[in-house]
């Protein structure tokens, strides 16, 4: 009798080798014997695309073997795409019946061989879809996968089906270069190529990395339709000065986080990196610089947060120069624990030593914590700290022995400390093991002027500020608050419309008001204006010789309105040479100017004037807007001379009476 044998492969699946899809090869594989004569007949057939159809004999030399009701498969076939099945194994015919179970005489092999395809998973089941047990699988992951029927086993017609996946172990990774700075910042983005496609990031791949003082890692770890992960290794440095902007020889720019983190950095050293003290160089802020944080300045229940290194550390001091330029750094937290060096001489500025300069620079929402010499912008001050300001700052040592904390610097070790003040902070220290916590702000503290509706300020003289922050010469802003010096002058104006015979005047809450000028007092002030009505001024004036003119002579003042003369009546001002020159037209008198009336009666009454005043340069005349003593306006040598009547010429004397000085009547001072 004859046996016939039929193994039938068909891939349901098309799939060309580089669409990198998630396929499944679903192959069915069939063995039905019987007898046809005295040998047995098989044949192999395969869907695939470019696989065609393969038949075979006994007789065709592929070491096939058949004894009875069994027979040995040792051969190949490569069924299309890159992939080729190999059988090995012996299986028995039960009967010869067509369609009949076949049962493993010894364990029995089906493997599959990819050019461009990974094998991930596979499933051996029945068409039934039952599961053939005790097959074994290995290869997974790779491009070859083998599966196994034990001995004994009755496998009759099987489903094989096996999932395809792309594991990333086996892509190329590139355009690493070497020598990136160990900051979690200048990470290497690599290009990922795997079987000369170009996979992309997020799609195909996530990146993430390790850091260390000499090198890092990348890795590429597959997402989407691709598995596994590749590592690549780059080389790390220290930053140096050449990775900041060069605004010219020895200057660099500091615009960001990462360049205020490389400067500290550069002057601290690490490792093996020695440090570079910076002293002959410059850098200059050019942009405000804010920190990430997750506790407030003041919260005294937690400050463990640390999130920035100070510009200099014990042994390693900032001899160069930082030039905030007016703008702000915020959000720092510095927090060292213990007692040891690392936890001394901490602030934005760690050490600065001698030769070293911070200047224009606003400090605001900082918490320095550690053991001694903390300060909120320095910590340990050799050098020279001007025109800086602090706003809400915190300076905390744990030491118990110490109480080297301050706000400007928490110590000043011979250096110098000019025009730097702060505002609203802290400093903690402890006194007989128990925590002293002091809220202060600096002699003179910078003040607050809080502007009613329509107000607005203008520094205008004073207390300079800053002489090199020209941009901040009308004062500081910080989070929409304006913030003076004390003795600073400010001037006031209305933004309001003013109603037909209205006139605005302005009140404080503390501080002079001159006309429409403040002076800032030592405490916060609030600013309101408001609408008065007036309609005219009467001024009475003295017929006398002046400048070698008889006329009605007299001076008038007032603070915040304008005034229109009548007809036969002109305003002058006085210059540094003691000479009059008129006031535009002469007919206007502008607000808060001090001025000399000439006209041709002696009763003269000025009306409110809704016009524009002209300008009015190099006045030396000023004015009071109510009675003040003489000795109020003065210091030292200087001598106030106001218009009186002398040997019947009306002019500008030395005023050396008693009595204040009326309120609306103009003096000089020199």
């Amino acid at each position: 009798m004859k046996a016939k044998i039929i193994l039938i492969i068909a891939l349901l699946c098309a799939f060309a080798g580089k669409a990198w899809a998630n396929p499944t090869i679903n192959a069915e594989v069939s063995i039905i014997g019987h007898t046809t004569g005295s040998y047995y007949a098989y044949a192999i057939s395969s869907t695939v695309p470019g696989g065609g159809d393969l038949s075979f004999g006994p007789n065709d030399g592929t070491g096939k073997s058949y004894n009875g009701t069994s027979h040995y498969f040792y051969t190949d076939y490569n069924i299309g795409s890159g992939i080729t099945m190999s059988l090995e194994g012996w299986v028995n015919f039960a009967n010869a019946n067509a369609g009949a179970d076949v049962t493993a005489g010894c364990d029995f092999y089906v493997t599959f061989t990819s050019t461009y395809y990974y094998f991930t998973d596979v499933a051996v089941t029945t068409l039934a879809n039952a599961a053939v047990s005790g097959c074994t699988v290995s290869g997974t992951y790779t491009k070859t996968l083998t599966i196994r029927i034990p001995d004994g086993t009755t496998f009759g017609k099987i489903r094989l089906a096996i999932a395809t996946h792309t594991p990333l172990n086996y892509c190329t990774i590139s355009g690493i270069a070497d020598c990136y700075i160990d900051d979690g910042v200048n990470e290497p983005v690599p290009i990922v190529i795997l079987d000369g496609q170009t996979l992309r990031q997020d799609v195909d791949y996530t990146l993430s990395y390790t850091h260390s003082v000499t090198g890092g890692s990348v890795f590429v770890t597959g997402v989407g339709d691709y598995i596994g992960q590749k590592s690549q290794h780059y080389n790390t440095r220290e930053p140096n000065l050449s990775d900041f902007h060069s605004l010219g020889t020895n200057i660099y720019e500091v615009a960001t986080r990462q360049d205020l983190d490389y400067l500290a950095r550069i002057v601290n050293g690490k490792g093996s990196t020695p440090s570079n003290n910076c002293s002959d160089k410059i850098f200059r802020q050019t942009a405000d610089i804010a920190y990430d944080y997750s506790t407030e300045w003041n919260s005294i229940a937690n400050m463990m947060e640390g999130n920035f290194t100070p510009i200099g550390i014990y042994g390693s001091s900032f001899r160069g120069t930082f030039d905030g330029q007016g703008h702000t750094i915020s959000g720092i937290r510095v927090y060292v624990g213990g007692f040891d060096t690392d936890a001394n001489s901490l602030g934005l500025f760690g050490y600065l030593g001698e030769g070293g300069t911070v200047k224009n620079v606003i400090l605001t929402d900082a918490t320095v914590y550690g053991s001694e010499n903390i300060g909120v912008l320095v910590g340990y001050n050799s050098g020279t700290v001007t025109d800086c300001y602090v706003v809400n700052g915190f300076a905390c040592t744990r030491n118990q022995w110490t109480q080297k904390v301050g706000i400007i610097a928490g110590v000043d070790a011979g250096g110098s400390i000019t025009r730097a003040y702060f505002r609203d902070c802290a400093f903690w220290y402890f006194t007989n093991g128990q925590p002293s916590y002091w809220v202060k702000n600096s002699p003179p503290g910078i003040r607050i002027v809080s502007p009613g509706a329509n107000v607005g300020i203008t520094r205008t003289g004073g207390n300079v500020i800053s002489s090199s922050m020209t941009t901040y010469d009308d004062g500081i802003t910080l989070d929409g608050t304006q913030y003076y010096t004390e003795g600073a002058t400010v001037r006031l104006t209305y933004s309001g419309s003013v109603p037909q015979g209205k006139v605005v005047s302005f009140s404080s809450t503390g501080g002079a008001i001159k006309g429409s000028t403040l002076t800032m007092p030592a405490v916060d002030v609030e600013v309101t204006a408001s609408l008065a009505t007036i309609t005219s001024k009467t001024v009475t004036a003295h017929l006398a010789t002046f400048a070698g003119q008889t006329r009605y002579w007299t001076t008038f003042y007032h603070p915040y309105w304008n005034f229109l003369l009548p007809a036969g009546a002109q305003a002058f001002t006085m210059d540094s040479d003691h000479a009059l020159y008129r006031v535009g037209d002469g007919s206007v008198i502008p607000a808060d100017c001090a001025v000399v009336i000439m006209a041709e009666s002696a009763s003269i009454e000025a009306t409110v004037s809704g016009a524009d005043a002209p300008s009015v340069d190099g006045n030396i005349l000023e004015g009071t807007s109510a009675d003040t003593a003489a000795s109020t306006l003065v210091t030292g040598t200087k001598k106030v001379h106001v218009m009186g009547l002398v040997s019947n010429t009306f002019g500008f004397f030395e005023y050396t009476g008693t009595d204040p000085i009326p309120a609306n009547k103009a003096y000089y001072v020199e």
